[in-house]
C-alpha cells in the first residue's frame, strides 16, 4: 500500500505540475518564460502542502485506544 501511494502521490505532483504549465502557456522545454516556469512549480508546492495540511488533520483525528 505504501508503494501505491508514492507512486500516486508523485503521478498526481506530475499532474497538477503538468496543468499549472498548460495554464501559463509554458512548458519545462522551453527556455524562455522562466518566471511562469517558476510561477508553475510554486502552485505545484503550494497544492501539495495543502494537501499534506489536510492529511495532518485528518491523522490528529485518529484516536488511539489506550485500554490495555
Amino acid at each position: 500500500m505504501r508503494m501505491l501511494g508514492g507512486a500516486s502521490g508523485v503521478s498526481l505532483c506530475a499532474i497538477v505540475l503538468q496543468w499549472r504549465l498548460a495554464v501559463h502557456g509554458v512548458s519545462l522545454t522551453s527556455n524562455d518564460q522562466a518566471v511562469l516556469r517558476l510561477q508553475a512549480f510554486n502552485e505545484t508546492f503550494l497544492f501539495l502542502a495543502g494537501l499534506m495540511a489536510l492529511a495532518l488533520l485528518a491523522a490528529w483525528q485518529l484516536k488511539s485506544d489506550k485500554t490495555a
